[in-house]
This record gives C-alpha cells, structure tokens and sequence, in this order.
C-alpha cells in the first residue's frame, strides 16, 4: 500500500514538473509580449491586430438618455426634445452671431442641461469649447427651437470668470 502511494505521488510529481519545464520553456521562447495582437507560438493574432481601413462613426446622436425623465431633469419634454434636436446644429447667440456647433448635450447631477460647444476660431472667447450649463428659466422655445438670450460679449465675460480645464482648451458658464 505504502509502495503504491509512493509510485502514484512520484509519477504525478514527474508530471506535474515535466508540464512546467515544457510550458516554461515555450513562454520564454515562443511569445514575444504580453499583446493580444501576439498568439502563443509568436504568431499574429489577425482578429486583435487588424487595423480598421476607415473612420468608424464614433458620433452619439441625442442627448444619452434612453427617453425623458421628468423626475430627474430639470425641463419639460418639449425643452428637452429641442435640445435632443440642436446636436449638430450652429450655435447662435441672441445677437445672430455663430459661435460654433453644438457637439453634445448632456445632463448634470442637478439635472440642467449642458451645451458643449465647439468653437470657432474667431469668436472672442479664449477656449477650443464651450460648455454652457442652461437653468430652468434659461431655456426659451421658439418656434420648437431652443433660445437662448445672450450675445457673444455676456458669454465672453462670463467666460472670462468661468472655470477652465487644466488645459485651458475648455471653458464653462452658467446662463441663467
């Protein structure tokens, strides 16, 4: 009995050493990174390293939420149906000047929305974009659109006092 556990522990020990020595030796050989785009034998995984032969359309459409949710948004379903519309469209200011385009809209945790801008080069405000945090009594429909009363000198100074991101290329206001 005491043979027979001795062989079977000797022959699994053999085994199991035998198995590491082999995988060992083929890890160090064999794969030459830590990348999916690398299989083992050092062949390239064509599925990880493929590269895509175009832009894939990356661009989110609406405002993020699946429907209106009056519970936590702070605007009414027409308000927020215009905004879901404005994404894509010109950003202008009560005084016909076009700032930029409108590249998103989202929702913060007080439930305002915020207008991200992308600006163009020869607006006054110092900043590659806008983000304008709209409060409830800010956000006038006309005509199913959304309005907003402010010129292009109101969202200068208050850009000029709003905060920045640590690269400046980014600015937020608060229109009221």
């Amino acid at each position: 009995m005491t043979r027979s556990i001795l062989a079977t522990t000797t022959a699994i020990a053999t085994l199991v050493t035998t198995s590491f020595a082999f995988a060992a030796e083929n890890a160090a050989s064999d794969l030459q990174g830590n990348s999916p785009a690398v299989t083992e034998g050092g062949n390239a995984n064509v599925v990880g390293s493929t590269p895509t032969s175009g832009d894939l359309a990356s661009k989110r459409f609406g405002i993020g939420e699946s429907e209106y949710d009056p519970t936590r948004m702070a605007m009414t379903q027409q308000q927020y149906d215009a905004l879901n519309a404005a994404i894509g469209a010109e950003f202008k200011t009560s005084d016909g000047k076009v700032l930029g385009m409108i590249e998103d809209v989202t929702i913060d945790g007080q439930g305002n929305p915020n207008l991200e801008v992308d600006l163009n080069d020869d607006t006054k405000i110092d900043a590659d974009n806008l983000v304008i945090t709209l409060l409830p009594d800010s956000i006038v429909l006309k005509e199913g659109k959304i309005f907003i009363d402010t010129s292009e000198d109101n969202l200068y100074l208050q850009a000029q006092d709003g905060s920045k991101a640590d690269d400046e290329s980014r600015t937020t206001v608060i229109v009221m």
